[in-house]
Order: structure tokens, then sequence, then C-alpha cells
């Protein structure tokens, strides 16, 4: 019915001694159930519950002065008559098996031992929390720290090793200069020549249209030329068509965007030409397209611009022959 907190459950924000009840004792009415009048049903638990509190307070064994319990309530004796009718608290000389007699002038709470410690446990649980506040006290402010029980060994005992000796993953574990490390990195990709030639061929190209270009690394420039070499542009599996292109053809579609009005300024590394080859490639197919070559271009691109620039024929690179997809032409 109530459960009455020992002191080493109490939270660390408030170390006052106090009582907990559980939802049945307020929601149920229990032993009271034949008292119809809810005030009356209140001022009994409410009684009780003052019991409870005033048996904590002089040690926790279930006796209580029940004429102390009334004039804190400031109820009426009718009360403790109900309490003791309903076998909630016991007077001298009760029948109930399960509770002890009650001292002399007390009444004895029904139970209460079988949810709550007793005066004793309640005792040996203050000793057992002080002695282990003191160790943890001597132990952080006077660098004592508390003896421990040397564990003794299970199994086999083990050899011991020369401590000039090595064990071979510690042995693999330290580098060249005695440090040590986890999983050895990756060691740097090589590119083939190639892929160095045909960035080094781009930057040039933007270089010449008035762009800084910075150093030619692996995220832009080495590793998206060599996947166009190797696998073609993005999602090339699902492009009709589409697969690794050749160096001759990175050349060809890179002169091709340098001499257009639009473009030249679009694509300034490796890794732009790859992910916009495709739309590149479909531009240069479209023979209705209009041209849009050097002349057009203004700013620094104009005045690094050559006199004259010969325009690629991108027809003859993707194997498209005049007057293709014209009405007449040939199929």
């Amino acid at each position: 019915m109530t459960d009455i907190d020992p002191p080493v459950r109490r939270t660390a924000t408030d170390r006052r001694p106090h009582v907990r009840f559980t939802r049945e004792f307020w929601l149920q009415p229990g032993k009271f159930a034949h008292l119809t009048d809810p005030l009356e049903r209140a001022g009994a638990q409410t009684l009780l519950a003052t019991c409870v509190a005033l048996t904590d307070e002089q040690g926790g064994d279930g006796h209580v002065v029940l004429e102390e319990a009334l004039a804190i309530t400031g109820l009426p004796e009718e009360y403790a008559k109900v309490l003791i009718l309903d076998q909630v608290v016991h007077q001298a000389d009760h029948g109930c098996l399960r509770c002890p007699q009650p001292r002399t002038g007390h009444v004895y709470v029904h139970d209460l031992l079988e949810h709550n410690p007793s005066a004793e446990e309640r005792r040996r649980r203050t000793e057992l929390a002080r002695r282990h506040g003191n160790a943890g006290a001597a132990s952080r402010w006077a660098g004592h720290t508390p003896a421990v029980k040397e564990k003794k060994a299970v199994g086999r005992p083990r050899k011991e090793r020369p401590e000039t000796e090595m064990h071979p993953a510690e042995a693999r574990a330290l580098t060249a200069n005695g440090k040590r490390r986890g999983r050895p990195p990756a060691p740097p990709k090589v590119y083939e020549p190639i892929v160095h030639q045909l960035c080094e061929e781009l930057a040039e190209l933007v270089r010449k249209n008035g762009f800084s270009v910075g150093t030619i690394g692996v995220d832009s420039w080495l590793k998206p030329c060599e996947q166009l070499l190797r696998i073609g542009p993005p999602n090339a599996e699902e492009a009709a068509g589409s697969g690794p292109v050749t160096p001759d053809q990175i050349r060809t579609a890179m002169r091709w965007f340098n001499n257009d009005s639009f473009w030249y300024d679009k694509i300034r590394t490796m890794k732009k030409l790859r992910d916009r080859y495709e739309e590149l490639r479909s531009l240069a197919k479209n023979p209705n397209r209009p041209k849009r070559g050097v002349a057009a271009v203004t700013g620094r691109r104009a005045a690094a611009a050559p006199a004259a620039v010969t325009v690629p024929n991108m027809n003859s690179l993707y194997g498209v022959r005049p007057g293709m997809g014209q009405p007449g032409g040939t199929k």
C-alpha cells in the first residue's frame, strides 16, 4: 500500500526524509470502500498516510502513537476508530498473525514491514553508505586508493616474456620511426601518362581563356579523366550508345566547347567535362543548332582568343553523316 524510500534510494537533489505512496492508495478505495462519502474516505486515507510518515520519523518499525496523528491532521477520533475497525492499524492484543504486537501506548501499521525496510535494515544501509562515502573521499582528497583484493589467476599461468622481446603483433604495429599506427594507408594510385597529358591540355586551354587553374589534383582532374577513359560519362550504362571515350574524342570535345561562345567558360576542370560530356555530344550531333563561334566572345576571352580558329567537325567524330535527320536526307 505504501513504500518508504530507504536513504540509499533518495535522489541527490532532495535529501530530506520522505515517504512514497502508490497510485492505488489514492485512486482505489480498498478497505475504505464502505465509506460512501468521498470526504470521509479522504480523511481516513490522510490519517493513515500521517501514521506512515510518523512511523518513518520515529524509526520505521511500524509503531506510531495514534493521538499524535490525530493532532497533526485535526481529524476527530471517529476516524481513528475507522482505521482500527478496518484493521489498517492494530491495537494491543490484536489477532493478526502477520503483524507484531504494538508497544505500550502505540498502534501498529498493518503489513508495513512487508513492503518497507525495518529500522535495523535502515541502520545497516546508512552505515554502508557512510563507509563507502568515507572511502571515496579518502581516495579523492587524500590521494589514497582503497585496497583492492588481488584476483587469483584462472587457468595455466602465462609464460613471462623478457622486457626486451616484443610481441609480433606489437612489432607489426610500429612504423620505422617507432610510432604506433593502425591499418597502413593505401598507396597512392598511379595514373597513366595519357591521363596527365589530357589534364594538362585542358588546363592550358582554360588558362588561354583568361581563367586561373589551381593544382591538378585527383578529385577534380585525374580521377574523372581516368573514369571517362575507362567507364565513360556518368550513368553510361543508362544512356544509349555511351561507353568508354577515347583520348581523341576527349581532345575533340575540348576544342569544340573551347571555341563555343556559351560553353568556353562553363567547363574549367576535367570533372565538369565528364559531367557535361553527354550534353556536349548531343549538341554536336544536332545539325540545326546555330553556330556560335569565337566572334561572339567578349571580355577576357576576346582579348586572349586567337585571330582565327577553325571549329572542328564533330559529325565525323560521332558518325553523323550530312543530311541525317533532315526530311529526305540519308537514313
